[in-house]
């Protein structure tokens, strides 16, 4: 079991190196349910969360039935959605 749990993490782990991290916008279930300790439900409540709130933040997701401190660092370390969505940024863009 323990070289089935690790080839799926260095399978996951060679998917990310190759295409960036994952996008906290685009991830599928699937991808949730690669990161260690996410099972097919918490994985669905995430992106029914983030696809029924307008997440700005991957620490939001703490608010998620299933995501506690502990797993929101394991997956943080797979998204690059820390990204807050910055409003002034096009603001700024259009008074140009």
């Amino acid at each position: 079991m323990a070289k089935k749990i690790s080839k799926r993490l260095n399978s996951l782990y060679e998917s990310v190196k190759d295409k960036g991290a994952l996008s906290l916008d685009e991830a599928t279930i699937s991808d949730f349910r690669e990161i260690k300790g996410v099972g097919k439900k918490t994985a669905e409540r995430i992106v029914k969360y983030r696809d029924e709130h307008q997440v700005t933040n991957i620490d939001e997701l703490i608010h998620v039935k299933g995501v506690g401190k502990r797993k929101l660092e394991r997956i943080k370390a797979f998204f690059n959605a820390n990204e807050e969505v910055d409003d002034n940024k096009e603001t700024e863009e259009n008074e140009d």
